[in-house]
């Protein structure tokens, strides 16, 4: 790959994500303004939508130059943020995009068992003296209500140990965005799961330089990362505008257009 269509491939994605995560910061001030004067009212939501726009601003601050040069780039913290505007992009869909009152019921009381027990965990083993019984009987509550959904099933069952509130597998889950694409898609992100740990296996093939330097393989990763990363990124949007009824017009309406697939 010649340089110049690098640097314009990873101009391209960088500058959409930017022009993008610029709009998502004004729809958070209207989503944050009008759940404030309660004309809007799902926490959920604004909860991780205030999280995307946070992980947005975090990204732009570490992604490199495009050209190549002696800067320190840190492979492993702009794997881990991509990563987690996937999971937050999982939770939304998950969460708001679901027409089934009933399954839509279950999903929220999958989020309350996750949360009720990751305090419940957190306070019995760090105060617990002072372990408020709510969240114990909350979680349990939770529970009984997700059994009793005519949509409970096996894989809903593995979720019991409250580590999670995924019951569709990840292949599952990229499918649904990348469709024919996501084997490719599945690959990249495992890929970049294991920038996120100690040991990333793709380090041990790989030159000194391309641990931590701005060089022309460490860039082509970045820019396919971007491109797996917008998708994700405008999924989000759409989501929240179509759970908030607000509109999205002029460039961020084309970048939603663009970026509804990748790799086609």
């Amino acid at each position: 790959m010649e340089d110049y269509d690098l640097n314009e491939m990873f101009m391209n994605q960088a500058g959409a994500f930017s022009q993008a995560h610029r709009f998502m910061m004004e729809l958070l001030v209207k989503l944050h303004k009008d759940f404030n004067n309660e004309k809007y009212s799902d926490w959920p939501s604004v909860i991780l939508a205030t999280q995307l726009g946070t992980l947005g601003g975090s990204l732009l601050s570490i992604l490199p130059r495009p050209e190549e040069s002696e800067q320190l780039v840190d492979m492993r913290s702009i794997a881990s943020l991509v990563r987690n505007v996937v999971d937050t992009h999982d939770v939304l869909d998950m969460l708001l995009n679901e027409l089934e009152p009933t399954k839509f019921q279950l999903h929220r009381d999958l989020l309350g068992y996750y949360i009720s027990g990751r305090f419940k965990e957190v306070q019995k083993k760090i105060s617990p003296e002072k372990a408020e019984d709510f969240y114990k009987y909350a979680n349990v509550n939770y529970w009984e209500r997700i059994r009793k959904s005519p949509f409970y099933n096996k894989k809903i069952e593995r979720l019991k140990g409250g580590e999670g509130i995924f019951y569709q597998s990840r292949k599952e889950r990229v499918q649904k965005v990348f469709q024919k694409n996501y084997p490719f898609v599945q690959a990249i992100l495992a890929d970049i799961s294991t920038y996120v740990h100690a040991l990333p296996p793709t380090n041990f093939f790989s030159s000194l330089d391309d641990q931590c330097k701005n060089t022309q393989r460490n860039m082509e990763l970045i820019s396919v990362w971007l491109q797996v990363l917008n998708t994700y990124y405008a999924h989000c949007i759409q989501l929240i505008l179509n759970a908030t009824g607000y509109k999205a017009e002029g460039i961020i309406d084309k970048y939603l257009s663009v970026h509804k697939a990748a790799f086609q």
